[in-house]
């Protein structure tokens, strides 16, 4: 599916048939940026600091500081994998920064709420995974 805009090889991914051990033919599951954007969207409209952006290669997610005119660094995902665990890494640092304001280490309760978004963010990926 190289060469083909990412949309299509969506489309194409979720297409493709399997067989299950017993031989009946089920549709594979396979998460698609599309999923990983609407699973972070909500993260991605409070962290004004974060851009995720479609290009030729995949997406790239760009990080901002403040009203800089250039960018702090962007890094490519070639997969809706790669793109969902650095917006997980990231998503858990703003969470962090939230809770301590950036004035302290994380205590035990803390710990415990981002465990607490970490698994509903596995949560809704498995979710997806097995549409």
């Amino acid at each position: 599916m190289a060469g083909l805009p990412l949309f299509i090889c969506d489309i194409l991914a979720f297409c493709l048939k399997s067989r299950d051990n017993k031989g009946k033919a089920e549709v594979m599951t396979v998460l698609t940026f599309q999923a990983v954007l609407a699973i972070f969207g909500d993260y991605l409209s409070k962290d004004l600091e974060e851009e995720v952006l479609p290009c030729r290669r995949g997406y790239v997610r760009v990080s901002w500081n403040g009203e800089d005119r250039d960018c702090v660094d962007g890094v490519l995902c070639r997969t809706p994998e790669e793109l969902f665990d650095l917006l997980l890494i990231d998503c858990i640092g703003y969470e962090e920064v939230s809770l301590t304001k950036g004035n302290r280490e994380l205590n035990e309760s803390d710990e415990a709420i981002i465990q607490t978004i970490r698994d509903h963010y596995w949560a809704e990926r498995k979710k997806e995974e097995e549409r």
